[in-house]
């Protein structure tokens, strides 16, 4: 699976990386040519955003512009490959700035064959943006993972009696049954269990008792509870 994800991430950053690579080796000493399809574009829609909010952007040389989108483009699609969530950020910065200002369909009439070219771009490049965002989310929400406590000499074990009794053995006397921590007393049979005081010598005690499942071969996971209180054994 992790193969899978690799590649598919290497798929959709190729597709930046390629661009990137174009615009670097076409961009001479005036941005070349996507700095002369991008002025006058950049042109319309900093006109368009200073009648529609009073705001004016500062004028500067487009070929700077076309210097960030290179940087972000390639920068950001090699990071992403390796997972990484900053990649992602810059893809996505790049996309909200370039994608309405070079995809500008709502400058044009409906019937317009510019209006038929333009939307269908700049859809899909909100779709990556789209799967961007998705990216950074779904990385962000992996839960991480907390280191297992050790267990000290005053920590107590709590062991079902499924398992011992599964087992053929008893119960050594010594060994209090008690339920589950938290559970109150008139909690079913399966939640009963046993619980020594201590996780040393109790232990060994239980273990050698429960012949056959001495070497732990039965047992699926053994953890520690985030209060600290209890070792829970499962079976």
């Amino acid at each position: 699976m992790a193969l899978v994800s690799f590649v598919g991430r290497v798929l959709f950053a190729s597709v930046f990386i390629l661009s990137a690579w174009q615009e670097f080796n076409e961009f001479g000493v005036d941005g070349g040519p996507a700095a002369k399809a991008l002025k006058p574009k950049f042109n319309v829609f900093s006109k368009s955003l200073t009648s529609h909010t009073g705001l004016e952007l500062p004028e500067f040389d487009i070929k700077y512009l076309v210097d960030a989108a290179v940087a972000f483009k390639g920068v950001g699609g090699l990071l992403f490959i390796f997972g990484s969530t900053m990649g992602a950020y810059l893809l996505a910065l790049q996309q909200v700035i370039a994608t309405p200002i070079l995809y500008d369909f709502y400058n044009y009439d409906t019937e317009k064959k510019e209006f038929d070219l333009l939307f269908p771009e700049f859809t899909q490049n909100l779709a990556l943006l789209g799967a961007l965002l998705f990216f950074i989310g779904m990385t962000n929400s992996l839960p991480r993972r907390q280191p297992k406590k050790k267990a000290t000499g005053n920590d107590d074990l709590w062991v079902p009696l499924s398992f011992i009794e599964r087992s053929g053995s008893s119960v050594p006397p010594h060994i209090q049954r008690a339920p589950k921590k938290g559970m109150n007393e008139e909690t079913s049979r399966d939640d009963q269990g046993v619980e020594i005081g201590s996780v040393g010598d109790g232990f060994d005690a239980l273990m050698s008792e429960v012949g056959d499942v001495q070497d732990g071969s039965d047992l699926n996971q053994m953890e520690t509870y985030d209060t600290g209180v209890a070792w829970m054994v499962m079976i």
